[in-house]
């Protein structure tokens, strides 16, 4: 089932389940055939993403329990993470060599990838390879499921709203920081709250706090704007190390166009931060289409 409450569904009985539907879908990614590493953690990640979105929202609720929990999902996320920074850095290059061929001649391309497939394939034969870390992954998520099982969330869904409403003031809030700031840790800070916001959108979209489809559909242009903003931040510390690419003084060529279109983006997410946060939290989260 998709990651959404049903229309007439208790929260108090929906919440718990959806959660449970992601753990079991990141468990059954991990668990499928090491052939299929790339996807499977790609995916498994974002189950992890849309249950700590869902668990911000519950966080009153949960009070001592929800740092615990969260930990949890954070120390699992980070099993992971190694595998899959080390895929995204081939498909960023893939994707940049496509779209925007005047950054990476044929020469720097060849280059710089045989590099990153050479650090990927390290670290996945490194010792005994994936397969142990997935297993690991996939008990911790075990352990962590059960604890849905003593979750007491109030029936009342006001407390539900004010965490709504909380989580839209966030991700305007960091948008604000990050436009004055111009700092890559807030743009990258933006586009983790961004997240956390559409993953709500889309638990409660099918109900009365759903916000309308325009709003989502904005909220998903802009997280895909600053996830490129990310790609192209690491792309840039991929830029000084000389073991990738060691031409230096194309390397510094590149930098410029990526600078350029970093501010190409920071431009059109403010255009979409206006639009978007204009309006008050009540207004975002059940108004009207």
């Amino acid at each position: 089932m998709a990651f959404r409450l049903l229309p007439d569904e208790p929260p108090q009985e929906g919440l718990p389940r959806c959660a449970a539907e992601e753990y079991d879908k990141a468990i059954a990614h991990l668990a499928g055939p090491a052939e299929e590493r790339q996807t499977a953690v790609h995916e498994a990640r974002k189950c992890l993403k849309r249950i700590r979105a869902l668990l911000r929202l519950v966080r009153p609720a949960l009070g001592k329990r929800y740092k615990r929990e969260n930990a949890q999902l954070r120390e699992i996320a980070a099993l992971l993470s190694p595998y899959r920074d080390a895929d995204a850095m081939l498909e960023l290059l893939a994707s940049l060599r496509q779209s925007r061929p005047e950054m990476l001649d044929q020469r720097m391309y060849a280059q710089a990838h045989a590099a990153l497939q050479g650090r990927r394939d390290g670290l996945v034969h490194a010792d005994q390879g994936y397969p142990p870390v997935a297993r690991m992954a996939i008990e911790r998520l075990r352990a962590a499921r059960q604890g849905l099982e003593t979750w007491q969330l109030p029936a009342n869904p006001k407390s539900l709203e004010a965490a709504l409403r909380d989580s839209y003031r966030r991700a305007r809030k960091a948008g604000k920081r990050a436009a004055a700031s111009n700092e890559v840790e807030d743009y990258h800070d933006w586009r983790k709250r961004v997240k956390e916001l559409l993953y709500q959108s889309e638990l409660f979209r099918d109900t009365r706090l759903g916000p309308p489809a325009r709003y989502r559909k904005q909220l998903d242009g802009l997280a895909e704007l600053l996830g490129e903003h990310h790609d192209l931040s690491v792309f840039e510390e991929l830029l000084a190390t000389p073991a990738i690419f060691p031409d230096r003084a194309h390397a510094e060529q590149v930098l410029t166009l990526v600078g350029h279109r970093r501010q190409e983006l920071e431009q059109q997410a403010g255009e979409i931060w206006k639009a978007l946060f204009c309006t008050k939290p009540g207004h975002y989260f059940g108004g009207e289409e």
